[in-house]
């Protein structure tokens, strides 16, 4: 079959792989030798070695440019040729009988899985019971003495919020978590909150569902406002200042008082350099605990429900669940934020930390914060109210100066076009990868030393075009496209779509526990990637206006 497929033996496969490369399993082979010089190079000398040697002959029958590449990279090619070689000799020392499936201890997998964070596996563990059962069973060693079940109560009447009002005047913190209809603060509604001060019970207080018994978020919000502007009653959260941008947004005269511990930004200072901050990868890796999929509720896809639609008994568990957690993980987050500060060993992790940025401050206060528990309690929680007030702000956007630059960039584009299609001899569509291999390295021969392959080819990314730039006046104008179109479809086309049409002003969300260095990221959009060095991108800027008497910095 091997000899059908490519016409050659199967023990030649190695040597194909050495000279044409493979780029799925990062095998560099020899640069400018595809599959068809392979072959015939192979078919006619029987292996790589034969080719080496005929390729440093006088009299070589191989053609002097094919000839160049080999000698070229005869290092790549002998290297390439070990790595597509499958070791078959390795001392191991294996038992056939061991390695049969049979009798295991499931839990003793499950708590592997977690320690290696392989939340998603879980579920394919054979034999494996049901998630209250698994934590009385296998997970007493990582979470000693706790209980994981909890209760959740809804407060759906009058007489159940006073009773939790009640309560909440003897608490000196809590867990607030907001469930609302979407990911946008500045357009979500409030649908319910769920409320923990213990470490296993919770409150649901639903006020927005479609269906079911509830109260109005009006009445909800008049009894619970005093706790959450207070600045004596503290507040905890993961992700606080979505929770706090979607109070305002739903309550305008009404702002989040004291935070005092945000799990979110917890997590990221211990450890800047990981992207899995979500509540539920932190508490399956810290408590062993697998939370409910919100897509258990609201399902995917076009089908996909508003947590509105979702029976509110449901959504109580759910929001229990969140807030419940987030008061275990708080404990646990806060517990290792300490003992980093009081044991000094943040020293050890100053480079780690970016802590030299982060500090690179004026202000002799912020100059003595050293550890990551100073920075979480005197600098990023404090920009929590900051950052929901830039955002709730937002900035204004002249739409007319974007519509005509769009205009000008979509009539400078044709002309682009025209240029291209002039020199190709042709016209093709420039934004595929697969016409514009064929025309640039089939059609027009553009040399194809140094570029890297691709499992289609050639590839005809930004980095590899760059690389012919200067030769080709062709590959100037395929390159000066992509980067209008690019400004066009990212800024140009797709800003004036995102103003708030309540506010007629755009509106990003500012990331803190996103870079690893410690600055602060945008998204949604961003706004901080629109070119500044080029005439275009100083156009794009002049869209974006201050209030009367402001000025933008």
């Amino acid at each position: 079959k091997v000899q059908e497929k490519i016409g050659l033996k199967p023990e030649q496969v190695v040597d194909f792989k050495a000279l044409k490369g493979d780029p799925s399993d990062n095998i560099p082979g020899v640069a400018g030798i595809g599959e068809k010089t392979a072959v015939d190079l192979l078919q006619e000398f029987g292996s790589l070695d034969k080719v080496i040697k005929e390729a440093k002959k006088k009299d070589s029958k191989i053609s002097e440019k094919t000839k160049k590449k080999i000698l070229a990279s005869e290092e790549d090619a002998l290297m390439s040729q070990g790595l597509a070689r499958i070791v078959t000799n390795l001392p191991l020392k294996l038992a056939l009988n061991k390695a049969k499936f049979g009798d295991y201890d499931p839990y003793k997998i499950l708590d592997l899985f977690q320690k290696l964070g392989f939340r998603s596996l879980i579920n394919k563990i054979p034999r494996l019971e049901s998630q209250g059962n698994l934590f009385e069973q296998g997970q007493r060693s990582r979470v000693k003495g706790q209980r994981e079940r909890f209760d959740c109560e809804v407060v759906d009447s009058e007489e159940k919020l006073d009773k939790l009002v009640e309560e909440l005047k003897k608490q000196k913190e809590f867990v607030i978590d907001l469930e609302t209809t979407g990911l946008d603060p500045m357009k979500a509604k409030l649908v319910g909150i769920a409320i923990a001060y213990e470490n296993n019970r919770g409150f649901y207080i639903p006020a927005g569902h479609v269906e079911g018994n509830q109260l109005s978020s009006e009445k909800v919000f008049q009894k619970i406002k005093p706790f959450v502007e207070s600045e004596k009653v503290k507040k905890i959260g993961h992700h606080l200042k979505y929770d706090s941008l979607v109070w305002q947004n739903n309550f305008s005269d009404s702002r989040f008082g004291k935070i005092s511990f945000d799990t979110l930004l917890a997590a990221y200072l211990l450890d800047p350099d990981n992207r899995q901050h979500n509540l539920d990868d932190l508490v399956f890796l810290e408590l062993g605990y697998r939370m409910q999929p919100i897509e258990d509720l609201i399902g995917k896809g076009k089908k996909q429900l508003s947590f509105a639609q979702v029976p509110i008994q449901k959504a109580a568990f759910y929001a229990c669940e969140d807030a419940v957690f987030t008061l275990k993980l708080k404990k646990i987050l806060e517990k290792k934020l300490k003992d980093v500060h009081e044991s000094k060993e943040f020293k050890r992790f100053t480079k780690h930390y970016h802590l030299d940025y982060k500090l690179n401050l004026e202000s002799e206060k912020i100059k003595e914060i050293t550890s990551p528990w100073e920075i979480f309690k005197d600098i990023e929680l404090l920009l929590i109210p900051v950052l929901t007030a830039m955002e709730k702000e937002g900035i204004e956007l002249d739409s007319k100066v974007l519509e005509k630059l769009s205009k000008d960039s979509g009539q400078k584009l044709v002309k682009l076009e025209q240029k291209i299609y002039d020199l190709a001899g042709e016209e093709f569509n420039i934004r595929s990868p697969k016409q514009l291999k064929e025309i640039l390295f089939g059609k027009l021969k553009i040399s194809t030393e140094g570029i890297k392959k691709t499992k289609t080819g050639f590839s005809t990314a930004a980095s590899e075009l760059n690389k012919l730039k200067k030769k080709y006046p062709i590959i100037n104008l395929i390159i000066e496209h992509r980067e209008l179109s690019k400004l066009k479809s990212t800024y140009l086309d797709a800003l004036p779509s995102l103003v708030n049409p309540k506010t007629n002003r755009l509106h990003t969300s500012f990331n803190q526990a996103i870079a690893a260095t410690g600055r602060l990221t945008s998204s949604d959009p961003n706004l901080q990637n629109i070119p500044t060095r080029t005439t275009f991108g100083e156009e794009i800027r002049k869209a974006f206006r201050a209030k009367d008497g402001c000025e933008l910095l």
